[in-house]
């Protein structure tokens, strides 16, 4: 039972998100997935499966390492080339990851901790948010949790076939073998042994292999497109202190705070207090701690990961990978809680705990979805379905309307985009009018708000014809005069 029973509560997890997310795989293609990673998939399966950089233009590509646009390939070539079969892929990847997360808990601290871990993380709007989208953050984390469990049971096969797969879905992975060498080098020196030993050596040529797959993918880039890494990209990275505090500080509430983790944050801030404050712990004494391995590990890993994001042009959901191991360190600390406030409570107050649990649970996996989202939050919440809606109604209005029948219209992107692709999802019908860019011979202009501000309507040589709304958010209409 103590095998099965978990298992089970991990299935049922997955069931679970695979129930809310059902309606989603539907979908049409949403901002990135519409403007990166769907057409990518879609242009091999039109013109041939292929790995290598090459196959896709740049301005395509954005000079990624191709191979979650390959898996979604070969899956949309075997099961079929649509979003729906694309959502699914990446749905079922999605529940890996809770999987992942259940046993790299269950192997480090206990299969209890693993379960309450995976449940914690199966109710992030952030998670359900990436789940169905056609883009490699949930397949990177399926990727880094591989790597750490690799590590952390001396798997060396499972952590060289993760660590090669992440450097191939994207960059960001890179840093991952810096935290781990960093770890072990804490390792040794916390008790005592010496650095330059075969063994460790050894070890840290290992590790470094995914470096050096991801050497082999920038090698080929440079022989097929004559660059290393994408000119746009490299000229997004910004050292300067204040920028960089900046943006850690973002980060932080976004890990810690937003969307209902305002109760994770307690959780690790109670638990350092109660660490360091009341001295419970030497130093000593914890690295002699069982779980002093794990909890170091995950740590360098966060910390990496945080001050690598803090100097680039990062996005919320890049930080996808760090909610494993994050969860697994809010479940352990939560049963620690409840452990010593179970000993500590008088008897006959005990019948409290029952009360504070509910509460608890309540605010830790129900709470998130109360919280309004009045703004647009881009991929990070599913509500991201309302900025979709709008879309299709802009384009229902376009494709329906007689008004715009033979005219030239423009619009900004993303609206561009989903008219101009048949495979986004948006449309059956050909286009009843003539789709341009900004130019003084245009009929209509339309304008979707959020989306692209570059190219607005011009003042005094356009008038609002009509505007659709929907949850704050707006697309205009504009006739050029």
């Amino acid at each position: 039972m103590t095998r099965t029973l978990p298992a089970l509560a991990v299935l049922l997890l997955c069931l679970f998100l695979v129930a809310c997310r059902w309606p989603a795989l539907s979908f049409p293609l949403f901002w990135d997935e519409l403007g990166v990673y769907g057409p990518s998939v879609f242009y091999l399966l039109e013109n041939g499966v292929d790995f290598q950089p090459k196959a896709l233009d740049p301005e395509l590509s954005r000079g990624h390492p191709m191979l979650y646009v390959f898996v979604n390939a070969l899956v949309g070539a075997a099961f079929g080339a649509s979003s729906v079969v694309l959502h699914s892929f990446n749905l079922f990847i999605a529940c890996l990851v809770l999987v992942g997360t259940y046993m790299l808990g269950k192997k480090v601290f206990s299969a209890t901790t693993g379960v309450l871990a995976a449940a914690l993380l199966s109710v992030q709007p952030v998670f359900h948010a990436q789940a169905t989208l056609i883009l490699p953050e949930m397949a990177l984390a399926l990727a880094a949790l591989g790597m750490l469990y690799g590590y952390l049971a001396r798997m060396p096969v499972l952590y060289l076939v993760s660590g090669v797969a992440a450097v191939w879905l994207k960059e960001t992975a890179i840093f991952i073998p810096m935290a781990l060498i960093l770890h072990r080098v804490l390792m040794l020196r916390s008790r005592r042994l010496p650095l330059m030993q075969i063994n460790t050596l050894l070890e840290v040529l290992l590790l470094i292999a995914p470096w050096i797959a991801f050497a082999a993918f920038l090698l080929l880039q440079k022989i097929q497109n004559g660059w290393f890494l994408f000119p746009y990209h490299t000229g997004l990275f910004d050292f300067s202190p204040d920028e960089v505090l900046k943006k850690l500080g973002r980060f932080l509430a976004f890990l810690l705070v937003d969307q209902g983790r305002f109760v994770w944050g307690a959780v690790v801030g109670s638990s350092l207090l109660l660490a360091f404050r009341k001295k419970r712990i030497t130093w000593n004494k914890w690295v002699d701690h069982p779980k002093w391995e794990a909890y170091t590990t995950f740590f360098l890993f966060g910390f990496l990961l945080l001050g690598f994001s803090a100097t680039n042009a990062y996005l919320n959901r890049y930080l996808l990978l760090l909610f494993p191991p994050l969860a697994l360190v809010v479940a352990d600390q939560l049963q620690n809680h409840f452990r010593t406030a179970f000993t500590a409570w008088p008897s006959k107050k005990r019948g409290l705990i029952i009360p504070v649990s509910v509460i608890v649970g309540f605010l830790l996996l129900g709470f998130p979805w109360l919280l309004p989202v009045k703004r647009f939050v881009y991929d990070e919440h599913p509500v991201f379905k309302r900025h979709v809606v709008l879309t299709q109604m802009a384009v229902q209005e376009l494709m329906e309307n007689g008004e715009y029948q033979g005219c030239h219209v423009q619009c900004n992107w993303p609206m561009h985009t989903a008219l101009e692709d048949e495979k986004a999802g948006y449309r059956l019908e050909n286009l009843p009018f003539y789709l341009l860019g900004p130019n003084d011979t245009l009929d209509y202009q339309v304008w979707l708000d959020p989306g692209s501000y570059s190219n607005p309507p011009p003042l005094g040589r356009s008038e609002v014809l009509k505007t659709i709304e929907y949850h704050g958010m707006s697309c205009t209409i504009y006739r050029r005069n």
